[in-house]
């Protein structure tokens, strides 16, 4: 019998690490940590018992543990992507720099008399450590043995075992990002699951990013889908290019600051691109700058033009000059170095109107963390939130005080802050799939109403999502044909058993 256990996304957003248990072989399903930054593994989760991991894609809710999984003892086979390898590799070092530079700002910090709550940061691995973890990324062969670089293309057969063996399908998630068909043999009958976290949108073109696959075996026994949108749906993607339109001109008529928090994978690289286009078209406020202060993000825009095949059509055009791409253009001013964001805030008013980018998209740590500070107080700027906001980051609190219009205090290293600039949010340019989308993609691998009484009705299992959304989710998936005991909720810590 096949096994799935849930660790880490079970009735949450993020931290997804689960275990999937077959013919003899113990396979971790990503490995990341959740938002409140936890780095300790669930009970029943023992990184060194497992024989291989395989990840979707290089967020750290589903990377960010691969590290600590090393600390652990884990030494063994990490499958993934091309793309999703090289993106792990600057993720993964980019934590040794950033608790270097978070135990040196500590440092600043006390010595001017502020911050004495804050705490210094372990480095829980060495750089000789990082060199190790990326050496257990298996690299693809050409039939001739030759290994070209580290990861897979889609598609190709990765044997696991000689029991199992993995597919990785485009995703349209993120860059590389993948859906995992793993088929098993399993006391001699096959079984097959799908692991569609995260998934992209299928209604839509995003920029940058193709649309996810749709092409699947139809004999797919489970899936293990996300919910992080629980049963809502998006707006349409040009009711928010119109939204983000006008926040731009709304700023810069008040002479402010247009702050936009956004994640460093694929995120911000889209919200260049709409930038980009807006200013190419004639859109744009004139004399008005776009800032981007994230070294991770001009790392993901290195990886992003290194695969040009994972673009969508008007990207690969879009990108074909080298010196005039939403990467590289007259008003977009790259903060190469933490200094550069200095300066730039130390410049105040004399910097206005401007546009400044930075991760995280929710608000916590990253230079938006030291933007926010510096900026938060000013009504004549604007924070606007580009997606899903977890509970318990800053992002929520701001979108919280959004909905109740309230000019809340909102806490930071040193003191908590009234909230003065004017909080937006623009939720239709989500990598993540409404539940329009996520029904369409279930139905596509089995239409309860055509596909009843042909084949097996497949199981769904649902997660990475908070606990009313996965609830809400749930229901839908019921209203649209699909049985009851069919539709379930992953609990943390609890072995699900998927039957041939």
């Amino acid at each position: 019998m096949v096994k799935i256990t849930a660790h880490g996304a079970a009735q949450r957003v993020a931290g997804r690490k689960d275990i999937l248990e077959a013919a003899g072989k113990k396979i971790g399903l990503d490995c990341g940590y959740g938002y409140d930054n936890v780095r300790t593994f669930p009970e029943g989760y023992d990184p060194q018992s497992l024989d291989c991991i395989v990840l979707g894609h290089p967020h750290v809710d589903h990377i960010g543990m691969l590290s600590d999984a090393f600390v652990a003892g884990f030494r063994k086979p990490v499958y993934c992507t091309w793309a999703t390898a090289d993106t792990s590799k600057n993720q993964i070092q980019q934590e040794i720099y950033s608790t270097m530079m978070h135990n040196k700002r500590v440092d600043d910090l006390k010595a001017r008399g502020l911050g004495k709550d804050l705490e210094y940061e372990k480095q829980r691995y060495t750089y000789q450590d990082f060199k190790k973890i990326m050496e257990l990324f298996v690299p693809f062969e050409t039939f001739e043995g030759e290994k070209v670089q580290r990861g897979f293309p889609y598609l190709e057969p990765i044997k696991i075992s000689n029991n199992i063996t993995a597919y990785l399908y485009d995703a349209g998630h993120s860059t590389g990002s993948a859906e995992v068909l793993f088929e098993i043999i399993e006391s001699g009958k096959m079984v097959k699951i799908l692991s569609s976290c995260d998934r992209g949108r299928n209604d839509i073109d995003m920029p940058i990013l193709r649309k996810p696959n749709t092409r699947f075996p139809k004999d797919i026994d489970a899936v293990l889908m996300e919910c992080t949108y629980g049963d809502k749906t998006h707006e349409p993607i040009e009711n928010s290019i119109g939204a983000l339109e006008k926040a731009v001109w709304d700023t810069y008529q008040k002479n402010g600051k247009l702050i936009m928090p956004a994640f460093a994978i694929t995120r911000t690289a889209i919200a260049k691109v709409l930038l980009y286009r807006m200013f190419k078209e004639g859109r744009f406020p004139k004399g008005m700058l776009i800032h981007s202060s994230s070294p991770g993000a001009d790392k993901d825009g290195r990886i992003i033009l290194k695969y040009p095949q994972y673009l969508d059509e008007r990207a690969i055009k879009e990108f074909e000059k080298k010196y005039d791409c939403p990467f590289k253009f007259e008003i977009l001013v790259r903060h190469i170095k933490l200094q550069d964001l200095k300066n730039y805030l130390e410049a105040g008013v004399a910097s206005n109107p401007s546009i400044i980018l930075a991760s995280s998209g929710m608000c916590q740590d990253g230079r938006i963390d030291r933007i926010l500070r510096h900026e938060i107080e000013d009504d004549k700027n604007t924070i606007t939130l580009l997606g899903f906001q977890a509970p318990g980051t800053r992002g929520y609190l701001l979108d919280q005080a959004r909905i109740s219009g309230e000019k809340i205090m909102v806490p930071f290293y040193d003191k908590a802050v009234r909230l003065g600039a004017e909080v937006r949010k623009i939720g239709g340019f989500s990598c993540h799939p409404d539940i329009i989308e996520a029904i369409a993609h279930v139905n596509n691998l089995y239409n309860p109403k055509k596909d009843f009484g042909k084949r097996k009705p497949l199981k769904i299992l649902l997660e990475h999502g908070e606990k009313e959304n996965c609830e809400r989710a749930r229901k839908k998936y019921i209203e649209a044909g699909h049985k009851p005991e069919n539709v379930i909720v992953m609990e943390e810590g609890k072995t699900y058993e998927i039957a041939a």
